[in-house]
């Protein structure tokens, strides 16, 4: 976890945790990094460990997306981490979700 600023942190959308299930270097991927109110990184009634609910994901893929259309630089890292089609890039992130609800005991979702 990094700070940015005073308001924000860079965070882990699926933590950190599951690399030591098998999760390996796809934690570390641009898509999966996303910024975090600090307050939800790093309380009690945070995030921390917690696998996010779908909905939360859904927004997740959603903002993944955005670099499609626009032509983004980071376009072409997101599409070698996670595919060439929309429904590949979906699929891939709910895949990602079920695997991790095996290793992660609560969900979580911001207020």
């Amino acid at each position: 976890m990094k700070s940015v600023g005073h308001n924000a942190d860079v965070d882990h959308f699926f933590s950190r945790v599951l690399k030591r299930a098998d999760f390996g270097t796809i934690i570390d991927g641009a898509r999966n990094l996303v910024l975090a109110r600090q307050w939800c990184n790093g309380c009690v009634s945070g995030k921390l460990d917690r696998l996010q609910t779908d909905r939360v994901w859904a927004r997740l893929h959603a903002r993944n997306e955005y670099p499609m259309v626009n032509h983004h630089p980071l376009r072409e890292t997101l599409i070698a981490q996670t595919g060439g089609h929309e429904v590949r890039r979906r699929g891939f992130l709910r895949d990602m979700h079920a695997r991790a609800w095996t290793s992660v005991i609560h969900l979580w979702e911001p207020e």
